[in-house]
């Protein structure tokens, strides 16, 4: 194949003349070129929703074992373990550009910083029943 402006001799996959960058005629080769790109841009954006949903999936997760643990007397001694990653992982989650997965991420840190507080909140208690029973 040759270049409409140059003449220059070009591979039949061209799309531009390397020499000249003038665009090549052949059809088949835009449409091609095109599907491909627009392929490329949809797989980005996919990747990148799917990993901020996976990060506002896994601290909501967490935020809901914190609270679900804080409560429960031996558990809710270690409830906090969960809730920091929780509030880690859900504030990656808010970076998404949908809505749903932000929301599902606001929904996750408040209730990893919730379970986290309260499971603070028990463990002081706790320790006060103890100390208090031991005198």
């Amino acid at each position: 194949m040759k270049c409409k402006n140059c003449n220059a001799e070009l591979l039949d996959s061209s799309a531009f003349c390397p020499y000249c960058g003038t665009k090549c005629e052949d059809p088949v080769i835009e449409i091609i070129d095109n599907m491909n790109y627009k392929k490329e841009m949809n797989q980005e954006k996919d990747d990148e929703a799917t990993c901020w949903a996976k990060f506002a999936n896994v601290g909501n997760t967490l935020g809901i074992i914190t609270i679900a643990t804080c409560w429960i007397p031996i558990l809710g001694l270690y409830a906090f373990l969960p809730g920091v990653p929780g509030i880690v992982f859900s504030s990656l989650g808010k970076k998404s550009r949908k809505i749903n997965v932000k929301e599902k991420a606001k929904s996750g840190f408040l209730k990893s910083l919730i379970g986290t507080i309260l499971s603070f909140i028990i463990f002081i208690i706790w320790v006060v029943i103890i100390e208090s029973a031991a005198y």
